[in-house]
Order: C-alpha cells, then sequence, then structure tokens
C-alpha cells in the first residue's frame, strides 16, 4: 500500500511539474488551469504534512529513547541551579 500512495504521490509531482512548464498552454480561468492549481495546491499540503508527520515520528522516538525520569530530574536539577526555577 506504501508503494502505490508513494507512486501516487510521484504521478502528482510529475503532473505538478508538468504543469508549471507549460502552463502557457492553459490559459487563466480554463478548466484545465484550475485544476492544475488545485493539483498543485495538493502536492504542497501533502509534502508540508508529510514532513509534520516525520518530524512527529523523529520526535516520538527521541522521547522513547530518553527515558522519562531522566528528562524530569534533568528539568529538576536545571530549576535548582538557576534559583528556583520559575520561568
Amino acid at each position: 500500500m506504501i508503494a502505490n500512495l508513494h507512486a501516487e504521490f510521484e504521478l502528482l509531482l510529475w503532473v505538478r511539474d508538468f504543469g508549471a512548464a507549460h502552463a502557457r498552454l492553459f490559459p487563466p480561468g480554463s478548466e484545465g488551469a484550475r485544476l492544475l492549481a488545485e493539483i498543485a495546491t495538493t502536492v504542497d499540503v501533502l509534502t508540508r504534512y508529510a514532513a509534520f508527520t516525520e518530524l512527529n515520528a523523529l520526535i516520538e522516538k527521541l522521547q522513547r529513547a530518553i527515558p522519562v525520569t531522566h528528562r524530569l530530574q534533568g528539568a529538576a536539577v536545571a530549576g535548582k541551579s538557576t534559583g528556583g526555577g520559575n520561568c
């Protein structure tokens, strides 16, 4: 399934790039120009979502790698060393 999603995304990228390279063939306001604009927007949204998802996965991985007790102890030590820990 992931391979299919990747292939579909690659196709959307190809169509977006084709539309950008041949924009003169699609007059402003035409159905083709509208559809290509929607595809470009969709690619942008999917790209940002993928980056966000990858970042969240990395954060979760790091959080699992650093035990909570160590993070809490580190925060407590940092609070004491700054004179009370009030922000």
